[in-house]
């Protein structure tokens, strides 16, 4: 152990126990962790995201890790909020399991935020971390004494534009945020299923203040599918799931940087607020499918070339670098971080997803991602049968026998994915979450433990890292990671 923190999951007695920390946040995230643990096994995906929906029924899903903007844009006068945080999405649409607010209040501002102040300041609020006047009872939001991390919990009902009951049908639409502290990522760019499945995986994003123990600053991190510390299946299977289900509702995925352009923090500037919420609602207009687009080099990302009401410089990244040969360092840097990332995904991707599903991700990466894992791939492939998928691994696991389906025998190049006789596109998986019966029997026991520090999470990496710092898990008997 890294302190004397922890926090311990058992799947036998489905408890999680909380030592040597006070923040609340951890009783959350316990929830948080044992959710993507079951509920894939119900063809749900789980997601750490922000949801609203508009008046045409139309949802909008917001993924992204805390410090993104996940609760400030999801927070939306014209849309009413499902939810700021945690969702599920499945077989009949998305709902919430929170009913209720988790939120960020550091430097709240009646003027800049009416309605979070409302709520935040309403009888049956819970503040924490938070520095107050004894006397008056008036508290100080400005004041980052005991951590930036200061939080309000507080019921849905308490927001005026809340949407209640708190489900909707399939997103229209995917946001990935992005807070980009190298400054090359573009405003915003539009994802094919190959590229929305590489960037959740990757969860690319900053660490920012208030979110984790020791940052200070702004830094380039990867948490996969953003939820890094809290996933208990290997990451590539959420990512199959999540193209499974946006290829099933038409869903259009998008990645927006709310983050810096024209360098790191200190050099470059941070997107404004205002145009990221006008980038969003040329989204949900449909304003940005009918823009013109160009293919940004090396990461291969679809860039509109205008937005109503943004100025085309914000959307062109290099515009804003006054060293354009710094810009290209710096991007190739970033391409590089991704391709060194994904390399801890490609050790069992294929046993995990199959062969067909790991080209499609690898096939949304930068362009040298396609070229140097290539050869990777194929040894790996060499060693696995192509109609081996994650049903199969289950099915062998538990001692089941699992028919492989034509569609495994196929193979992708480039972009192209396998069609149905009706010309509808397959994913290569027959039925990604195996039935309810299939759960490890409740007899079997695992502990999954995370570390914090001064009841802050503290650093935990992703699960199928070697350097996994501070986590220990013993999974239960029969269950394939």
């Amino acid at each position: 152990m890294s302190s004397r923190t922890s926090i311990a999951t058992s799947l036998k007695h489905r408890q999680v126990v909380i030592l040597g920390t006070e923040y609340a946040g951890e009783m959350k995230k316990g929830v948080f962790t044992l959710l993507h643990y079951y509920m894939p096994h119900r063809d749900v995906l789980f997601l750490h995201s922000g949801c609203n929906i508009g008046k045409e029924g139309d949802v909008t899903l917001f993924l992204g890790l805390s410090g993104t903007g996940k609760t400030t844009l999801s927070s939306d006068p014209a849309r009413p909020l499902i939810g700021d945080d945690e969702h599920c999405w499945g077989p009949k649409g998305v709902f919430n399991i929170e009913a209720g607010c988790y939120a960020k209040c550091v430097n709240l501002q009646s003027e800049s935020d009416p309605d979070m102040w409302s709520a935040v300041n309403r009888f049956g609020t819970v503040l924490e971390n938070v520095v107050y006047d004894e006397q008056y009872h008036i508290v100080d939001y400005s004041n980052t004494t005991i951590t930036e991390n200061m939080r309000a919990c507080f019921p849905i009902t308490h927001l005026p534009n809340a949407h209640i009951p708190c489900v909707g049908g399939h997103p229209h639409n995917v946001i990935l945020l992005s807070c980009d502290a190298l400054g090359v990522l573009p405003a915003v760019s539009r994802l094919t299923v190959e590229q929305a499945m590489y960037h959740f995986v990757s969860g690319y994003t900053a660490k920012v203040a208030g979110t984790e123990v020791g940052v200070c600053h702004p830094e380039p991190t990867f948490s996969a599918c953003y939820a890094g510390a809290f996933i208990m299946w290997r990451p590539m299977k959420y990512a199959a799931l999540l193209g499974n289900k946006l290829r099933r509702a038409g869903t259009r995925a998008w990645l927006v940087n709310t983050g810096w352009l024209g360098g790191k923090p200190g050099v470059g500037q941070r997107i404004s607020l205002q145009h990221t919420r006008t980038i969003i609602d040329a989204i949900h207009s449909g304003g940005l499918e009918s823009a013109q687009y160009q293919q940004m080099p090396v990461l291969d990302l679809q860039v509109p070339s205008s937005c109503p009401g943004v100025p085309d410089s914000i959307l062109q990244p290099q515009a804003h670098w006054t060293n354009h040969q710094d810009y290209n360092a710096t991007l190739a840097q970033l391409a590089g971080m991704f391709v060194d990332n994904m390399q801890v995904f490609l050790q069992d991707g294929v046993q995990i997803v199959g062969k067909d599903i790991m080209q499609q991700i690898l096939a949304g990466g930068p362009q040298q991602q396609k070229i140097s894992q290539q050869q990777q791939l194929q040894m790996q492939s060499a060693a696995a049968d192509s109609s081996y998928t994650v049903n199969d691994q289950e099915a062998a696991m538990q001692g089941r026998v699992a028919q492989p389906g034509p569609q495994h025998s196929k193979q992708l190049s480039g972009h192209m994915q396998p069609s149905t006789a009706d010309g509808s596109h397959q994913t290569g998986l027959h039925d990604l979450a195996p039935s309810s019966s299939s759960l490890p029997d409740s007899s079997d026991d695992d502990l999954h433990v995370h570390s914090t520090v001064g009841g802050v999470r503290a650093a935990a990496k992703r699960r199928s890292e070697s350097s996994a710092v501070a986590v220990a898990v013993a999974a239960p008997a029969g269950a394939a990671k």
